[in-house]
């Protein structure tokens, strides 16, 4: 295939020995009428990663660029990293412990993006897979839709899976300066890319590995601190960039609140009253509207044992 790159597939990873392989196989099992090329960024991994990246681009080093930190930049470093390495036109990305399932992924999402030129983002549905078992998630309908930045804000967790991102580079322009201090990617991807709204494609394409080994979700699940510092992080760059979408505030000011709402909801179980009260407050200095999980942190916000107990009896439920 001859011709400019279209699609810059970028790849960032991080201790991923026992992913790395089925992520790079499947990216290279693209079924495209245009070229792409994969652009991996290693954040000094101190497993067997690297060794499989370099045997990876050196089978292909007319499509394979890896970069090697010399010093750990940290997620969203490496993320900048590695769209700065990008030549391509639009931008595909895939973490190192996710993977694709479907080979017309990449045109299916290019086709889609060059049918609706004034959209610069699109996405789709995914799996979640943990234990082997994988559940259907970002799940919004049969139907190709168009979503939009309060949608992304109102949301409660995630909007939607790394590994199903396609965008036109100029995006990476649009990212503030602030973006690599920030322990999230996802969200201000969203954000920045979303401006003129967000194709769904109601496919699932890729697998979302939850808690998989060395990644950040497995490193906090167990770490009060880490979790405390991470949330935090995210409700102070949520402010930082409220300020470039005005028409946006009230959105924004639910996305912090329930930023604080998820910090209450860990403290609940962890026995720590005096932090559960102390994040609600900040929820509700945040926020005027309350959703119904704050009206009801607040009317029992002196018995969270009971709180405790509704929590667990819905999970018991879900089971």
């Amino acid at each position: 295939m001859v011709g400019d790159i279209i699609v810059s597939v970028c790849c960032i990873t991080y201790n991923q020995e026992s992913y790395i392989d089925n992520c790079i196989e499947n990216i290279l099992a693209q079924e495209t009428t245009f070229k792409f090329e994969i652009v991996i960024g290693d954040d000094c991994s101190t497993d067997a990663t690297r060794e499989k990246l370099e045997a990876w681009r050196l089978r292909f080093p007319d499509q394979i660029n890896v970069i090697y930190n010399e010093n750990n930049l940290g997620p969203n470093g490496n993320i900048l990293s590695v769209f700065h390495q990008a030549r391509g036109a639009y931008i595909a990305f895939c973490e190192g412990d996710d993977y694709w399932i479907d080979n017309k992924k990449l045109q299916k999402q290019y086709d889609s993006l060059k049918l609706n030129p004034n959209i610069d983002f699109c996405f789709h549905s995914a799996f979640m897979e943990q234990n082997g078992q994988r559940k259907l998630s970002f799940n919004y309908g049969s139907v190709q839709k168009i979503f939009y930045i309060n949608d992304v804000l109102n949301v409660v967790g995630q909007f939607a899976p790394t590994a199903s991102y396609m965008f036109k580079r100029n995006i990476c322009e649009k990212l503030p300066s602030w973006f690599s201090e920030c322990c999230i990617g996802d969200l201000f991807l969203e954000l920045y890319s979303m401006g003129n709204g967000g194709i769904y494609l109601p496919e699932p394409m890729s697998v979302y590995r939850v808690n998989a080994v060395g990644s950040w979700s497995e490193a906090i699940k167990n770490d009060i601190h880490k979790f405390t510092s991470r949330h935090l992080n995210i409700a102070k760059y949520l402010l930082l960039a409220k300020s470039q979408f005005a028409k946006y505030d009230a959105d924004f000011d639910k996305k912090i609140a329930n930023v604080y709402l998820n910090m209450c909801t860990r403290f609940i179980f962890e026995r720590n009253d005096k932090l559960f009260l102390c994040y609600l407050n900040e929820a509700n200095r945040v926020s005027e509207k309350f959703t119904a999980k704050q009206k009801l942190y607040n009317r029992l916000k002196y018995f969270p044992r009971i709180i405790y107990f509704i929590h667990y009896l819905n999970s018991f439920f879900r089971k």
